[in-house]
Order: C-alpha cells, then structure tokens, then sequence
C-alpha cells in the first residue's frame, strides 16, 4: 500500500486506477499528448490571431501577453505533473527492488531448509561434507569454497573450485576458528567463513569465495552462520555414527576371538 504521500502524488499526476510503473508511463504519454496537442493549438492561434477574429484585428503586445501566459500555464502544469510522476515512479522502482530482494531471500530460506534436510537425513560423512559445500556455494553463488574439519587441528575435508586459493582460505579458516564468529574477508569481501560449533564444539570451519566483481555482504554472513549450525550437527551425527560403527566392528571382532579361543580350549 503506497504512503499518503505517494497516494497524493499519484493523484495529482493524475493516475486514479492502481498505481504501477505501467500506469506512470501511460500517464506520461497522456501527459506528452497533452502538451503536443496545446502546443500545436497555440501554433494555430499564432497564425491566424493576426488577422483578428471576424475581422477585427488583434494587438500584436496583447497577444504576445496571452500566449505566453498560456505557454506558461501550460509548462507548470507539466512540470507539476512531471515531479508527482518522477516521485512515484521512484517510489514505486524502490518498492519493486525490496520485493524482488524479499522473494530472493524467501527462496534461498526455502532452499536452505530443504538442503539441510537432505544433509541431515545422510549419516556418511564425506557425503554430508560434499553436500555442505556444493550447497554453499550454489546458494550464495560463490566460486568455489572448502570445508575444513577440526581433527586436533584444521584439516581440509572437501574443495570446490579451483584450489589456488587454498592457503589463503584456510588461514582466514584458522582466523574464524580462533574467533568463533563467522564474517568476511579479503579486498571488497569477496568471500566469508563460519566456524561449525555443535554444542560448544568447533566441528570445522565452511568458507565460500567469490571473484573480484563479486561481494558478499552482512546479510549474507547471517545466512552462512544459520546454515553452518545445521552443518555442524550433520557433521557431529555422522562421526558420532561412524564411531558407532568402528565401535560395533571392534565389540564383533572381539566376540569372534573369544569365540574362537573357546573353541580351541574345547578342542585341545
């Protein structure tokens, strides 16, 4: 719904059905036409005023008074118009913009929600780790990144994109850790990083990158930063499956051994 301030432009440019951009450039043309059609009619009046009105002559000074009094008339009228058309179609660009910038954020929300499904429906861990990053990168656009797990120290788990980066991505990785607060980096914040923390515990480190033309802003850290939790508890459910694993392997392989070593007792 447009302010009273804009309601008021768009009465006085005359625009009295919704106001869209579509209506301010039809107002527009009715506005040139308008004027197109007066000055042609003042043309007119010039040419034939002259001779005078059924015979009678007209004063060369009262008529230049007249047609400039109405040139003028006619100039603050559009002018009027103009400004309220200007303003609204402003108004209306800025209003279009915010939509637009909305719908994009709902969708990468939308996404968001539904790729961390996806990542926290997998308990491999270098399958959680590749579809973290693929979606990083896809969702904000980015070159390329990597993901970085914590094993005692940093060590690089998955890259995307051309890794000649890499030494300069994972020291603003160690920077982030140390930190625990995700944010930009480089010249033009040209890419961004956020630890993973489950629970207190620094899991890893999801950087993103772009290119020299390409910047991310704060909004886009916020989003990085909700993203990486659902990451970092992807992460902590899939070593804490793994262990699991290893442990059952383990508890296997002894129940068999001690099976064995009765057997040979039973036997010997």
């Amino acid at each position: 719904m447009l302010s009273s301030a804009l309601a008021r432009d768009a009465r006085v440019a005359g625009i009295r059905s919704e106001a869209t951009l579509a209506a301010v450039q039809r107002r527009r043309i009715d506005l040139f036409s308008v004027l197109l059609i007066a000055l042609v009619a003042l043309c007119v009046a010039t040419a034939i005023a002259p001779a005078g009105f059924g015979g009678a002559p007209v004063d060369a000074g009262i008529l230049r008074i007249g047609l400039v009094a109405l040139s003028a008339t006619f100039v603050l009228y559009a002018l009027e118009k103009e400004r309220a058309l200007r303003r609204l179609e402003a108004a209306l660009r800025d209003e279009s913009r915010r939509r637009e910038v909305v719908e994009a954020e709902s969708d990468r929300l939308h996404g968001m929600v539904s790729i961390g499904h996806a990542i926290s429906a997998s308990l491999e861990l270098d399958r959680v780790v590749d579809l973290s990053l693929s979606a990083a990168v896809r969702m904000f656009g980015a070159d390329g990144g990597a993901v970085f797990l914590d094993r005692g120290d940093l060590v690089v788990q998955a890259v995307h994109g051309t890794p000649s980066r890499l030494d300069l991505i994972e020291a603003h990785a160690r920077e982030v850790a140390a930190a625990g607060e995700a944010g930009l980096f480089g010249d033009g914040a040209e890419g961004m990083a956020s630890p993973l923390i489950h629970e207190g515990t620094l899991v890893g480190v999801l950087v993103v990158h772009g290119n020299e033309e390409q910047s991310f802003q704060d909004a886009d850290v916020a989003m990085l930063r909700e993203f990486s939790r659902t990451v970092a508890s992807a992460i902590t459910n899939a070593r804490l499956f793994r262990a699991e694993q290893v442990t059952n392997q383990n508890f296997t392989g002894l129940h068999d051994a001690r099976d064995e070593f009765n057997w040979l007792t039973a036997i010997g």
